[in-house]
């Protein structure tokens, strides 16, 4: 590394630790600045010198010199700039030495410019701002709306009232987002029009027809349905009536905005008028026929093929356990916990629902089937209690020669000990179980289709 270099690399370190030094300091790296001929560096020593003391008068001269040498080079690129018509060149030199005139007399330290220099540069200035203003245009009329943003981005910045500036910054952001929605509309990409759409209404309301463009996507993509009634195969009266209100509560409870069920009772008078279906024994092209009268886009059939609801028979077992039990210490009298070994019988039993439930989610557009499955759930629930000759409330579970004082058999144990009897199972609670399980796969099934549309 050579003199300059290392010369260079202390003037950087130097510039680092400023925020940290005296003003004293600050004047001298201002003075080792200078006789480099780096008047920029120098400049801004002397300046934070007189920031933190404004009596520093070797500060104030070392900025006079060093300030009006610097200042003089700013101008005359500013000049050569304004001479052959660079207009940009031109004005960020100016502002640059504006910036460097102001800092200095705000320290009370006055630089020479020549006066004219400010006309020159705010004739120069307003010129340029309509350079940019025209560019920017040019840009949008041709499509080119980022290059246009960053134009318009730099006349915000030097004049963030110039003209409609503020509205056309705007419109470049916006009218991206209406062109691909409108494009969307054109090929049928309903949602990823209504995505465009939204952040356009997250700017401005009131751009263009948005609004109403949306609305029209809203309606396209709007998946309506018909519950036509459900087939009954099993012996279970109203079975299928209770199980198409769980459909219908578990499709509401996705909150799908693009999912409409219709009126069952609307439903149901328009079955009645045309004389069709009204045992719910519905085929592919006599539903898709419904849903046409009905005025949607699908309806939904299905059938119960079987349920079964079974309490289980009560099931006996000899378990091997711990009987605990208390002696006294003849010397100490103290009372010590014991178990030895004990039997009790185990009366359980499993109680069980099970359900298959087939649907078809049919276009009534093209009588297509959308979706379909064959969905088959069971449920279970256990009871039991035991038979104990003795103190049940000291008996404890043995596994692995071991007693277990706590944890899941031990709780197990205690619940069947509780309900003397067993506890009653509510058969009623075990099938609504197999409702929810089958409703909830269908509306999972139908939100999932939805959302794969366009």
């Amino acid at each position: 590394m050579n003199g300059l270099n290392y010369r260079l690399a202390a003037l950087i370190l130097l510039l680092v630790c400023a925020g940290c030094v005296s003003s004293k300091k600050l004047t001298e790296r201002g003075d080792l600045a200078n006789r480099e001929g780096l008047y920029k560096e120098a400049s801004q020593y002397y300046l934070e010198a007189l920031q933190k003391e404004l009596h520093n008068e070797e500060a104030r001269r070392g900025l006079r010199r060093s300030g009006q040498q610097y200042l003089d080079v700013i101008l005359g690129d500013f000049y050569k700039a304004s001479a052959s018509g660079d207009r940009a060149t031109a004005v960020y030199a100016y502002r640059t030495a504006d910036e460097l005139y102001k800092s200095a007399a705000n320290v009370s330290v006055r630089l020479e410019r020549p006066a004219h220099y400010q006309t020159l540069y705010d004739d120069i200035f307003e010129e340029y701002k309509q350079e940019l203003y025209d560019r920017a245009v040019a840009r949008m009329d041709v499509g080119q709306f980022d290059e246009a943003k960053q134009v318009l981005n730099e006349l915000y910045t030097l004049d963030g009232d110039y003209r409609d500036t503020p509205k056309l910054r705007q419109v470049v952001v916006l009218e991206p987002l209406y062109m691909q929605a409108s494009q969307a509309m054109q090929y049928g990409r309903y949602r990823e029009a209504v995505s465009a759409l939204d952040r356009i209404e997250g700017i401005d309301p009131a751009y263009k027809d948005a609004s109403a463009i949306k609305t029209e996507a809203e309606d396209q993509l709007m998946l309506t349905v018909a519950m036509l009634p459900f087939h009954n195969l099993t012996r279970e009266r109203m079975i299928e009536d209770k199980l198409a209100a769980y459909v219908l509560g578990s499709i509401n409870d996705k909150r799908n905005p693009y999912i409409k069920v219709v009126d069952r009772q609307h439903t149901q008078y328009i079955l009645q008028e045309q004389k069709m279906g009204m045992s719910g024994l519905f085929d592919q092209k006599t539903a898709a026929q419904a849903g046409r009268l009905i005025g949607v886009k699908s309806v939904l059939i299905g059938k119960v093929i079987s349920f079964s609801v079974s309490k289980g028979n009560w099931q006996q077992s000899q378990k091997e356990g711990y009987a605990e039990y208390y002696t006294t210490d003849p010397y100490t009298k103290d009372k010590q916990r014991k178990f030895r070994d004990t039997t009790y019988v185990e009366n359980v039993r499993v109680a069980s629902a099970r359900m298959s439930f087939q649907y078809l989610l049919i276009s009534s557009e093209t009588g297509e089937i959308l979706g379909s499955d064959i969905l088959t759930k069971e449920t279970k629930a256990e009871e039991g209690y035991i038979t104990y000759k003795g103190d049940k409330d000291g008996l404890y579970p043995k596994k692995n020669g071991r007693v277990l004082l706590s944890g899941e058999e031990k709780s197990r144990l205690d619940d069947m000990i509780e309900h003397p009897g067993g506890k009653g199972l509510h058969m009623e609670s075990l099938s609504t179980g197999l409702f929810e399980e089958v409703s909830a796969d269908v509306a999972k099934q139908l939100d999932k289709y939805e959302r794969s549309r366009q």
